[in-house]
């Protein structure tokens, strides 16, 4: 059976190896990670979060790519996410 090749915009999603968790408090932004919660659910739970003004830059569902991801390199992966996309939207903004 050939080997499965996934498309090269997907490997900016794979976890970097290694990475170092910094375990200091403050380290990390608040972090939400779901898991066995319906999509629907989930847009409901984030609309309700956004109108309550609550304020967590970190979030993750559970997914069959990240479900065996060390906590850490998760949190690392969702800090590089952040960045990226709020530079992004920095960029678009200016």
């Amino acid at each position: 059976m050939p080997e499965k090749r996934w498309p090269s915009c997907w490997a900016r999603w794979r976890p970097k190896l290694p990475r170092t968790l910094v375990l200091e408090p403050g380290a990390y932004p608040a972090a939400l990670v779901l898991a066995n919660f319906r999509d629907k659910d989930v847009d409901t739970l984030l609309d309700l979060m956004k109108q309550a003004q609550v304020n967590i830059p970190l979030k993750a569902v559970v997914t069959a790519t990240n479900r065996n991801w060390v906590f850490g390199d998760l949190l690392a992966h969702l800090q590089e996410e952040h960045t990226a996309f709020t530079a992004a939207k920095e960029n678009a903004e200016a």
